[in-house]
């Protein structure tokens, strides 16, 4: 039986990092870790991960458990013993568990893509702003995934379209699922290094952990979406008080609509109104998606074309482009 002494706060946080990859419940290998040559790693059927560890062990733990165990523990020094190769001890203080371990011959070990780009945590911001347009459960690439677009990032939910700049030099047309957004969006280390491959990207962090997420097989439509976004537009600042109109108007409008006349925008079913100097008249506009644009939008064009004979809005703001589909043409 092997002997470790360690520090619980050390590794608590290595394998804290790899439960933004880990599951509670699942498959053994979505529920279990490797522990070897000073690095714990995790993956499951799209994401790894991997964190330096001080300890030299051979296991692989559940990591749920082995977590719930070191919090037990606090300040205290605590032993770990590899019983055998199906459990592992954590002793600290008057506290003892038994954490199960598989096999290692049913365990495969993941590899992340060599890093051959410096990144920063503009990359992250950008991912964030973007990301609340993917749906997980959609079935076509441009609504499932994220497009790292180069020096940008792009989504959409069919409605509504980002893009956001981060301006870090990195290949054009790779889409990444959501669940690569929502587990950086968990980790607190700043980002330094990128790497990819023809079916992965790796990212990197300051104290040499890394991420990796599988890549979406299928492509963009990049030629529909640069139609989209690179529509010339008569850019105007954003009425005053369009967002005081519609969060007044907002209980009374059938089907979450609003309606722009002149000088005022106009709920139908109930009945509501709010007048707004120098509002255009004819757009409409599904209030759900004016509200998801209001924290980035600064100049807007409420007329430009879209796809075929559809009304669409155009806006810029810091680092972000857009475009909102209008609901029907006057």
């Amino acid at each position: 039986m092997a002997k470790k002494q360690t520090n619980s706060s050390s590794l608590y946080q290595a394998l804290k990092f790899l439960s933004a990859v880990t599951k509670d419940v699942g498959e053994p290998y979505e529920t279990h870790i490797h522990l070897q040559n000073h690095l714990a790693t995790a993956h499951n059927q799209l994401l790894a991960a991997g964190h330096p560890i001080e300890e030299e062990l051979y296991a692989f733990p559940n990591n749920a458990k082995m977590l719930a165990a070191l919090s037990k523990c606090g300040q205290n020094n605590i032993a770990i013993t590899q019983l055998d190769n199906q459990r592992l001890a954590i002793i600290a203080g008057r506290f003892k568990a038994q954490i199960p371990c598989l096999d290692p011959a049913t365990f495969s070990v993941p590899i992340p893509d060599n890093s051959i780009a410096i990144i920063n945590d503009r990359f992250r911001v950008a991912l964030d702003i973007v990301a609340p347009l993917v749906s997980e459960d959609a079935f076509r690439v441009h609504l499932a995934s994220i497009l790292l677009n180069g020096h940008s990032m792009v989504a959409t939910n069919g409605a509504i379209v980002f893009e956001c700049w981060h301006g870090i030099n990195l290949p054009p047309d790779i889409a990444v699922p959501k669940a690569f957004q929502k587990a950086l969006s968990k980790i607190e280390y700043k980002l330094v290094g990128f790497g990819f491959s023809r079916s992965s990207i790796t990212v990197y962090f300051e104290n040499g952990s890394w991420l990796r997420s599988q890549l979406m097989s299928e492509k963009w439509p990049i030629q529909t979406l640069n139609l989209i976004l690179n529509k010339e537009c008569n850019l105007q600042a954003i009425p005053t008080d369009l967002y005081v109109g519609l969060d007044a108007i907002k209980p009374f409008a059938d089907e979450g609509i609003v309606y722009f006349e002149p000088g005022k925008m106009i709920a139908k079913g109930e009945g509501a109104t709010y007048e707004i100097d120098n509002l255009p008249p004819g757009p409409i506009f599904s209030i759900k998606n004016l509200e998801m644009i209001k924290n980035h939008a600064r100049k807007i064009d409420f007329f430009s074309a879209g796809p075929g004979d559809a009304s669409m809005m155009m806006f810029y703001g810091d680092d972000i482009r857009g475009a909102v589909m209008g609901m029907r043409t006057k």
